[in-house]
């Protein structure tokens, strides 16, 4: 139903999320214009398999001969998704984590400089969160993908204003600035160990309740 309604309104781009995994999902019936992994971590085990590696090789299920991106990987991950690659002849990205330099907070936005080798870019990003830096740095790399795809709307300007606004309740979500209120669902040991680390760079010297 959700495709009919794409094609009926005729969208320039669905964005198409995966529900678990990507192998045996119901959104593999799509061929994709260009498919984005983030970061594989250990969650939905009793679907996908208690391993990095089988979790992987179930998220390498989108990749399809079209362009991918991914964020940067842990190496068992970051093999499986090169095999995949290679195999259906699909051109593989990835973000290297080396490349995001955290600059510094302010008032529930972080600065963070993109080292790209061919152009990189400062961007004020509105998501707070370790893992946001990365998941920030993924996304231009998408975009700019997409751009070179023959999508020509997409600028730097844009990008750089999109991610200054972007929202994700629940989220590492400021609900208050005094006092200091922040609230986050981090579901499983990566985004809690994620929380934690990204509170203590934010908030050094504050006391948390």
């Amino acid at each position: 139903m959700g495709f009919m309604h794409f094609s009926h309104e005729k969208v320039d781009v669905a964005i198409i999320e995966v529900g678990i995994g990507g192998l045996d999902d119901a959104t593999n019936i799509i061929n994709p214009i260009l498919s984005v992994i983030a970061s594989i971590t250990k969650d939905h085990t009793a679907q996908l398999g208690n391993s990095i590696t089988s979790i992987a090789k179930h998220k390498a299920g989108i990749i399809k001969g079209s362009p991918v991106v991914s964020t940067s990987q842990l190496p068992e991950a970051r093999k499986v998704l090169i095999e995949k690659a290679n195999e259906v002849n699909s051109e593989l990205e990835f973000l290297q984590s080396k490349d995001v330099k955290y600059i510094n907070y302010s008032e529930g936005k972080q600065k963070i400089y993109y080292d790209f080798k061919t152009d990189p870019m400062e961007v004020e990003l509105s998501l707070l969160g370790i893992h946001q830096m990365l998941n920030g740095g993924t996304a231009i790399l998408a975009l700019r993908k997409l751009k070179s795809l023959g999508f020509s709307k997409i600028s730097d300007n844009l990008i750089k204003s999109s991610l200054s606004k972007v929202s994700w309740p629940g989220r590492m979500e400021i609900i208050s600035f005094s006092p200091l209120i922040l609230i986050d669902g981090a579901h499983n040991l990566d985004g809690a160990i994620s929380l934690k680390e990204s509170i203590e760079l934010y908030f050094p010297k504050r006391k948390i309740i």
